[in-house]
């Protein structure tokens, strides 16, 4: 990939402008993919200046907004970026600051639960994180509100707790609907407990007791010994513009981390050890694939 990089300005310790690739010639989205994957696991923040960084794609018209998660998490990032934009219909008015409410109750009525016997796991597991916000406003928060308020369950920066997630593959289940099932049962079970509380505080008890150090090695000592994080960050479903550019699309990542977002669709990035698996694209495949299959099966289920 060639890249054609500009001086260093007085903004270039933050900013990055760079033109990669002829658009005529590869595709965009396997371009960009390759620049997002380098920026992952290639190329760290750099630690003597603030931990944040912009990158301007001129011929793809991306922007990449990279910034370190100590600054603060999904929820306050993302609202900090929407208070950057404005509607595209009302180019004086900020974005409308969209709500969870309807999405989780949207996704949860997508397989009805009543009268499903789960019987108990059996199989290969593979265990995932599900992040949960445990701000008392949920969704995206209006900024001034984030910045001034002086409730610690309402300020800016990370408040966000974790749950455990333990899937099983059953080589005996025919129907996909069941994982399904299963997992639902099993994150209703999760919402109902203190297990995101929990891991918040004993979180904050270490980092007070025993210092951020020890905090650290016990968040990657967790993430490392688990194969998948998934979030539902909310994204404005208006058209909104960005400096006077109308934005297409929302992308939301964690680096280094296999990770799904799902505000109404599904995004994936996917993490592998190439000397075990060589061909990542063929995973993706089988990621997307199986999706599909879900949505097949969800569907003739609607109709029967």
């Amino acid at each position: 990939m060639e890249e054609e990089e500009e001086p260093v300005t007085p903004a270039g310790r933050h900013i990055v402008s760079r033109d990669i690739g002829d658009k005529d010639n590869e595709d965009e989205m396997i371009l960009v993919n390759r620049y997002l994957e380098e920026l992952a696991v290639s190329s760290p923040l750099d630690t003597d200046k603030p931990l944040w960084e912009v990158h301007v794609l001129r011929n793809q018209k991306l922007v990449v907004f990279r910034i370190h998660h100590a600054l603060g998490h999904g929820i306050s990032l993302m609202s900090l970026v929407l208070a950057l934009c404005r509607k595209v219909d009302h180019p004086d008015q900020l974005p409308t600051i969209p709500s969870s409410s309807s999405s989780s109750s949207s996704s949860s009525s997508w397989i009805s639960q009543n009268h499903t016997i789960i019987k108990p796991p059996r199989g290969l597991r593979i265990t995932g994180l599900a992040m949960v916000n445990l701000r008392k406003q949920p969704g995206l928060q209006d900024l001034p509100n984030l910045m001034k308020n002086k409730s610690v369950s309402s300020w800016w920066g990370n408040n966000f707790g974790f749950v455990l997630l333990p899937i099983y593959h059953h080589r005996d289940v025919d129907d996909p609907l069941q994982y399904v099932k299963r997992a639902k049962a099993m994150v209703d079970r999760k919402k109902l407990s203190l297990e995101a509380h929990f891991s918040y505080r004993i979180g904050t008890l270490i980092m007070s007791l025993l210092g951020p150090k020890i905090a650290t090695l016990l968040s990657y000592r967790i993430f490392c010994n688990t194969s998948f994080t998934i979030s539902n960050v909310v994204v404005p479903q208006e058209e909104i513009m960005f400096v006077g550019n109308p934005i297409t699309s929302f992308r939301v990542t964690s680096t280094s981390l296999p990770h799904a977002t799902t505000p109404g669709k599904a995004q994936m990035q996917i993490l592998v050890a190439k000397d075990i698996i060589p061909d990542p694209q063929f995973l993706a495949k089988c990621f997307e694939d199986a999706l599909l299959e879900l949505k097949d099966a969800a569907t003739a289920a609607t109709k029967n």
